[in-house]
């Protein structure tokens, strides 16, 4: 059965302008504060989010009572019918909570521990509790770096203003999010988006709900919640919090970020989060979804084959000397010999050395140090204090190169493999016509001279030395005949590692004031490989990841989910700062400046390495966990951008032998600066003026949180500001409309001058997702038509 997101498909199929009541639609979707606009794809998910929800909750003309719990299920199956309706395949069953647990046979196994969580609140049913209970949900599997913290401060504002429109029920907001660091992510997001928008929302801790306000609301202010998600539990302790406390009857719309979480503590909160939004709705976010209802109910989609093959991404390569070839993807591997596994740890050091000597490179060619990043690789296991420790073997190969003791043929022959592989390998998502790899002969040129320079900060050979941080969570490795470290160990307890591994290394003290070099790890050039494990992966965030080594991972599914997190942390980019995309894409954006246009060009054949992430693995278990935490993302087709060169604007007619000039009006706002018409239906405009008429400025102002200015606006619309023809709109959404149209002008019309480039720029943008065959069928057909003919 194909898993796919079927609520993205069944918004896909819906206009948002024309199906979509004007009340419905997100405001100014666009934009989200003074310096930043949602991208497409975020515009996207925000309209696929809010025809998600009138499709959920639009029936209701207008809400004003609570509904029972045998409405919101009705309701709630009357959701779930749009999903079998659409795909004849999808099994709801699949996703019952049941008593019990299934065997790999499918025989009823142990007792399921989620099953007594939800009994006190559910009405069990013929399968158990049914997945009706829990369709109210959607998700957005969006990639990591692709900006889902701007949706979910943009969707919640979107809710407020549903719930004073009254099409939704008014439950409390509230943001979930697995760190300290996400949460403070989310937040400083909505600072950002206060300091422009009308709304304002203000964030509080979890534990103020229900606490009596000691100041009256900020004016047009939105109330939203947050708590750290491994902080819900059924116990109450200095950290933990008891959700039933907050339980609220259900009425929450949660926002859920980093949501595939897994692990059997995680799936009882996931039963929590269920539970606390049983008669609001649950908002999943994340780049890495592995459950197939987490797929299904997604009603956005831009995961790591879309960030990578649209160009925002570094494109993706697995080696062959740790995966084989493509053509060879699907077999089971045997594991590495150790001479495999020592010659693999040393094609990961060549990928890196020759990738931070292009980066030198190119800032030597240009003269600017804010091209691109200083590549880093990173070594990441399972478990650092293993017997089967390969993170040992890939230590030792470092200790050999440092000292000059290395096989010269092997050194060799690695070098050609490589060269080989860079030359034919494929890249993973990469988008038609922009998969190029050249080394710019930094790897043809490599000897172990210059790997050690360029890796360990040295030319001369020599011992390693090491330090460790005071907490006892970081170890870094200096080369003797080098200045700095260029290493770095970063684990939860190193002291096991330091007694077992580093016996006879001499240890150097760390100088005051220093120890603590994960932190600002950008701004560290020198060094070059970060070790550690999985545990310190997420909430990392940096563009210098070009490659990454596997080693003991495992295969079970939280592996999967981790290798799918630490690809999508690997393969951020910015050529420049705030220019996020790679080299071809930004040139065809047309965002750059002049110089900066020319600086990147100059340096086209030096950025391959760059604009890569490699990808080695060094054990079996590691390299099945890469291929099956990737081929979900790999099944799907990348965007390819169609762009200029077979899209184009018709040239203009001639007039006597000479090209007519392509006119377009030019508008700006009216002098009396005064807000659009307001345009509803003739019965919706006499409610709106008999309740301006009844109501005191002081009433709008406590009652409707509305400033003097709209309150203003609201007066000018009642005494005859208005025109009929629109909607039949409930009062409270009028109410909100006038809200958010205050303080935009009317435009008017300048005049018409002639067209310049970037007037109309949508067929740029064309893009497609097919397979090659189909995609190559595509072109043909566009290039028949543009050829013109009969008209």
């Amino acid at each position: 059965m194909s898993v796919y997101p079927i609520l993205k498909s069944i918004a896909d199929d819906m206009e948002y302008d024309s199906d979509l009541p004007e009340e419905w639609r997100a405001r100014d979707v666009a934009n989200f504060s003074r310096d930043k606009k949602l991208y497409e794809y975020q515009q996207k998910a925000m309209k696929n989010a809010a025809l998600a929800l009138y499709l959920y909750y639009g029936g209701k003309s207008e809400w004003r009572d609570e509904e029972s719990p045998e409405k919101i299920l009705e309701r709630k199956k009357a959701f779930l019918r749009r999903y079998t309706k659409r795909d004849f395949s999808f099994s709801p069953d699949s996703f019952a909570v049941r008593s019990y647990e299934k065997t790999k046979s499918g025989r009823r196994g142990a007792a399921n521990p989620i099953f007594p969580i939800y009994a006190p609140y559910l009405e069990i049913g013929r399968e158990g509790f049914g997945y009706e209970n829990f369709i109210n949900r959607m998700g957005f599997w969006m990639a990591t770096g692709s900006g889902k913290t701007p949706v979910i401060i943009k969707l919640m504002a979107h809710l407020e203003r549903l719930k004073r429109a009254r099409k939704i029920p008014p439950c409390n907001i509230l943001a979930l999010a697995p760190s300290d660091h996400a949460l403070s992510h989310i937040r400083r997001a909505a600072d950002d988006f206060n300091a422009a928008a009308g709304m304002h929302l203000e964030m509080r801790h979890l534990r103020e709900f229900g606490k009596p306000e000691n100041a009256l609301p900020f004016n047009d202010s939105a109330r939203v919640y947050y708590c750290r998600a491994d902080h819900l539990s059924e116990e109450r302790k200095e950290q933990m919090t008891d959700w039933r406390d907050y339980d609220n009857g259900g009425k929450w719309f949660i926002f859920l970020d980093e949501a595939h979480k897994g692990g059997r503590d995680d799936s009882k909160r996931k039963a929590y989060f269920s539970l606390l939004a049983r008669a609001g709705f649950l908002f999943n976010f994340s780049a890495t979804f592995a459950d197939d209802d987490d797929v299904y109910t997604a009603a956005a989609r831009y995961n790591l084959s879309d960030f990578v093959g649209d160009g925002r991404g570094k494109r993706i390569f697995r080696a062959a000397s740790s995966f084989g070839s493509r053509d060879h993807s699907g077999v089971r591997f045997p594991d590495f010999s150790e001479n495999d596994k020592t010659r693999i740890v040393l094609e990961s050091l060549l990928a890196i050395a020759a990738a931070r000597e292009c980066a030198n490179a190119v800032r030597e060619k240009t003269g600017r140090a804010d091209l691109y990043h200083m590549p880093l690789m990173l070594t990441l296991v399972n478990s650092v204090n293993t017997e089967d420790n390969d993170l040992l073997r890939f230590f030792r190969v470092l200790q050999n190169i440092a000292a000059g003791d290395i096989d010269k043929t092997m050194f060799a022959e690695v070098k050609s493999s490589l060269a080989t592989d860079w030359k034919n390998g494929e890249r993973m998502f990469a988008s038609d016509g922009d998969e190029s790899q050249t080394d710019g002969d930094a790897l043809a040129n490599m000897t172990v001279a210059k790997l050690r320079r360029s890796v360990f900060g040295g030319d001369k050979r020599g011992a390693l030395e090491y330090q460790e941080d005071a907490r006892k969570k970081q170890i870094a490795f200096k080369l003797k005949t080098a200045a700095a470290p260029f290493a770095l160990i970063k684990i939860g307890d190193i002291g096991q590692w330091t007694r077992e591994f580093l016996r006879g290394m001499e240890s150097v003290p760390v100088r005051e004031g220093g120890g603590d070099w994960f932190a600002g790890l950008d701004d560290k050039p020198e060094i070059s490989i970060l070790m550690g494990s999985r545990a310190f992966f997420e909430s990392w965030d940096s563009n210098r990841p070009n490659v990454i080594n596997f080693i003991n991972i495992g295969t079970a599914k939280q592996a999967k989910i981790f290798i799918a997190q630490s690809v999508g942390r690997g393969v951020r980019i910015a050529p420049l700062p705030n220019k996020r995309r790679r080299l071809r894409q930004l040139l065809q954006s047309q965002s750059l400046s002049p110089d900066e246009s020319i600086a990147l060009e100059s340096v086209s054949e030096e950025i391959a390495p760059l604009e890569t992430l490699s990808l080695y693995a060094t054990n079996k278990n590691a390299v099945d966990a890469v291929l099956t935490g990737m081929n979900a993302d790999e099944a799907q087709q990348p965007f390819v951008n169609l762009g200029e060169d077979l899209f184009k604007l018709n040239p203009p007619p001639d007039k006597n032998g000479a090209p007519m000039p392509f006119l377009v009006p030019e508008y700006g706002d009216t002098k009396n600066g005064k807000p659009p018409l307001f345009c509803a239906a003739d019965s919706a405009l006499q409610r709106l003026s008999a309740y301006a008429d009844a109501a005191s400025n002081s009433l709008l102002l406590a009652a409707c949180g509305m400033s003097l200015s709209q309150i203003a606006d609201l007066r000018a619309v009642s005494n005859g500001e208005r025109e009929s023809g629109g909607g039949e709109y409930s009062l409270d959404a009028m109410l909100e409309m006038i809200r958010e149209r205050s303080g935009q002008a009317q435009k008017e019309t300048r005049g018409m001058r002639e067209m310049r480039k970037d007037d109309i720029v949508h067929f740029r943008q064309m893009e497609a997702s097919l397979p090659q065959n189909e995609l190559e069928d595509l072109r043909q057909k566009i290039k028949k038509v543009a050829k013109g003919g009969d008209p």
